[in-house]
């Protein structure tokens, strides 16, 4: 039996048809099944951020219109591969801090639109219009369907935590030893993650301040994702050498060969963009070229693999809020690529 790295594999099989590349790879290859690639033209510009609705049918993204010179958030169906409603607004920047659809699915919420320096707008999704807005303190750093993070950039020692349903502060750390450069929230807004100049992850309860989990790394943690419905952390350096598992409950850290970018709400499934080497128990080195791939974390395996254009720059890429979908957005054409996931077996 002779055995090629992912690598040649692509290279002797997959890519020796041309008719397998004009057609844009609309079928992707999910161990022994198929599944259908939907692209759609979402935006005339590059996207910057990524949302999808608590239903899972509709994307908004935050993009930038160059033909238009004017920034813009559109909504999307992908159920029905139709454009919904186009909020259009001018601001200081060039992108938005974060966007998010509210738990109940009913609004937008950005920030630094509608005109504030340091301020989040709420758009109305039944009738486009801003309904309300919020005033906050300091530059955000990360933001999910409840919670808001800030700090106080430049000097980055401070960090606020809002509830973006009450409007109201929840939490404030002052005087943080280092830096601040990046930031996560868990689902139910118990834990913070912060990462440091310094390259040390910390996790904090957000109530108390206690410090449950700290970790010293050789790189900047550019991916730190809250598994739902599980104290459990995982962190991936910018420099795509794996990830970080940290079981926050057992007080344990492990390491997987998969540098993922973004895992589903059920914990099962991590995905990534990009290529990464895995070494395999005999010691190999086993290359996974340039593709969309998702990662089983039970299965301790890649079990799905989407090619995808070499020239084809990516943005920011989810799961449906059902698991069902895989959403990655163009960063340069405005594009939205939707993966079916229901065959697969995690």
């Amino acid at each position: 039996m002779v055995l090629f790295t992912v690598r040649e594999y692509c290279r002797r099989v997959l890519f020796k048809s041309p008719a397998v590349v004009a057609v844009s790879w609309p079928l992707i290859f999910l161990g022994l099944c198929q599944a259908q690639e939907r692209s759609f033209s979402v935006a005339n510009g590059p996207i910057h951020f990524l949302a999808i609705s608590p239903s899972g049918d509709l994307v908004a993204v935050d993009s930038f219109d160059f033909k238009a010179s004017r920034h813009e958030i559109v909504l999307f169906d992908v159920e029905k591969g139709k454009t919904v409603a186009t909020f259009r607004y001018e601001r200081l920047g060039s992108t938005f801090g974060g966007i998010v659809f509210s738990r109940d699915g009913k609004s937008v919420i950005a920030s630094g639109g509608g005109g504030g320096k340091a301020g989040i707008s709420y758009w109305g999704i039944a009738d486009g219009g801003i309904t309300k807005q919020m005033v906050h303190q300091g530059g955000v750093m990360a933001m999910s369907d409840r919670w808001l993070i800030t700090r106080d950039f430049p000097v980055c020692k401070k960090i606020w935590v809002y509830d973006l349903e009450t409007q109201k502060e929840v939490a404030k750390f002052d005087g943080l030893p280092t830096k601040v450069t990046d930031a996560a929230i868990s689902p139910d807004g118990k834990h913070l993650a912060l990462q440091d100049y310094d390259k040390v992850l910390r996790v904090l309860e957000v109530a108390t301040g206690k410090e449950v989990c700290k970790k010293d790394y050789s790189a900047r943690m550019k991916w730190m994702l809250f598994v739902h419905d599980e104290p459990t952390l995982v962190a991936t350096p910018i420099t795509s050498g794996g990830s970080a598992i940290l079981d926050l409950k057992a007080g344990k850290s492990t390491d997987i060969y998969f540098p993922a970018q973004a895992i589903s709400a059920d914990g099962k499934i991590a995905a990534r963009r990009g290529p990464f080497v895995e070494v395999t128990e005999k010691g190999l080195f086993k290359e996974y070229p340039d593709s969309v791939y998702a990662y089983s974390r039970q299965r301790k395996k890649v079990i799905a693999t989407f090619p995808i254009e070499k020239d084809w720059k990516s943005g920011p890429i989810q799961f449906t809020p059902n698991n069902r979908f895989l959403v990655c957005a163009g960063a340069a054409d405005g594009t939205v690529r939707v993966w079916d996931l229901s065959k697969l077996k995690p």
